[in-house]
């Protein structure tokens, strides 16, 4: 996402804008107002989701408009998707660069920030899928001479050990639907 190199490319239709208003006070008979630049843009067609009005009495070398707001700019383009970035005064070839750097480090920190998010809810997820490997911790017992099939997770207990090892899973299967049935509904209450 070029936003800052579109000066000599047609803007279109509808696209997503936010509006940086920069109102110099060492120059005033050059500044314009913020009605007239918003006024200017809307006659254009852009979608103008956010304006920043800043006033200064210098410009910053770096970014024009000042570390924090770059930040903020950076934070609005990130959150609401836009296409677009305009100026109300003209930016230097190296200020546009660097806010497109700026943009792609925060870009960047987010991305690492949400996927850490999802790594951590994936682990927990996978933790509670498994067991803790003691073998305290069964599943199934097969007592052959009583006859019998016992699993520990749902406390479903069959006197028809042949029948289950025949292939008769059934009264097992419907057992473990059941369970999972119960603690969904636990879970949504």
């Amino acid at each position: 996402m070029e936003l800052f190199d579109r000066q000599k490319d047609a803007v279109g239709q509808g696209e997503r804008t936010i509006l940086v208003h920069v109102e110099l006070t060492s120059v005033n008979h050059l500044n314009g107002s913020l009605d007239e630049f918003q006024q200017l843009a809307e006659s254009s067609g852009l979608s103008i989701i956010e304006t920043l009005s800043i006033k200064r009495s210098f410009t910053k070398a770096q970014f024009l408009i000042g570390t924090g707001k770059v930040d903020e700019l950076a934070l609005l383009v990130q959150e609401n998707e836009i296409d677009l970035v305009i100026f109300s005064i003209q930016l230097s070839p190296s200020q546009e660069r660097n806010l497109e750097k700026a943009l792609k480090v925060l870009r960047s920190r987010l991305y690492e920030i949400e996927l850490a998010k999802k790594m951590a809810a994936d682990s927990a997820k996978r933790k509670s899928m498994v067991s803790s490997g003691d073998r305290s911790a069964k599943i199934r017992t097969y007592n052959y001479p009583q006859g019998r099939v016992t699993d520990h997770r749902i406390s479903f207990t069959s006197h028809a050990l042949t029948a289950i090892m025949g292939g008769d899973l059934n009264p097992v299967i419907e057992a473990l639907r059941m369970a999972e049935q119960a603690e969904l509904l636990a879970a949504e209450s």
